[in-house]
């Protein structure tokens, strides 16, 4: 279905928002790294609501390695997800996802996606999930593959949609700081590892339990958003 330009954009994270991600760890990102640097010891660090590169450029740090190496490791991160999210029951769409894509697209919204992995990553991942690819629109999108800084993601979907209503939705408090920082109206969904209280100080338009009840919510809160 195609959609008008000046549509209004919802701005999708996805591990977490979208889909169930059963890929726990470090895994792809050691391995992607062990194909570029072997036999080389990596400590762990904490990956929740960071973009790829900030992982990669981490990880590298904390080994000692030659930040140089970055693009290469992230070229190789595709290639090794492949595994990671091919077995069966890797990756489950969360409930009301593809219910709620749907909605909004028949309501003439543009679902695209602010999300910290790869666009190859981010396709491997929903459509592995189950999600019809069609109901995202990939010309909206705004990917972490050599964005380090979360919020840049935001400020060059704010530049690019500057006069179109736009709303982030995503599942973790850096998701919500990145939104702000850009000035872009954001809805946690507190279907990943944060519950409500996670967001009690945040800049939230709403925080929902999940996508069953708050279509029309985040409905709403466009049509507030495009009268302001």
């Amino acid at each position: 279905m195609m959609t008008s330009s000046s549509a209004p954009v919802l701005l999708w994270d996805i591990d977490g928002t979208l889909l169930y991600n059963d890929v726990r760890g470090l895994g792809p990102y050691l391995d992607a790294i062990a194909r570029v640097a072997p036999g080389v010891p990596v400590p762990e660090i904490v990956t929740h609501g960071k973009t790829d590169w900030q992982v990669i450029c981490e990880l590298l740090e904390a080994a000692d390695l030659d930040l140089g190496i970055a693009e290469a490791v992230s070229d190789q991160l595709d290639e090794v997800s492949r595994s990671y999210l091919d077995p069966e029951g890797a990756l489950k769409l969360l409930p009301f996802v593809s219910e709620a894509l749907g909605a909004f697209q028949s309501a003439g919204l543009r679902n695209g996606l602010l999300t910290g992995n790869s666009i190859g990553r981010s396709r491997m991942k929903l459509t592995g999930a189950g999600l019809n690819a069609g109901l995202i629109d990939w010309d909206a999108g705004f990917f972490g593959s050599r964005t380090r800084v979360r919020s840049d993601l935001s400020h060059a979907a704010r530049a690019r949609f500057k006069d179109v209503p736009i709303l982030l939705i995503g599942d973790t408090p850096l998701d919500g700081h990145a939104a702000q920082k850009a000035g872009i109206p954001f809805v946690a969904v507190c279907t990943g590892i944060y519950d409500a209280s996670a967001f009690e100080n945040e800049d939230c338009l709403l925080v929902l339990d999940d996508l069953s009840n708050g279509r029309e919510q985040i409905l709403e809160v466009l049509r507030h958003i495009a009268h302001m």
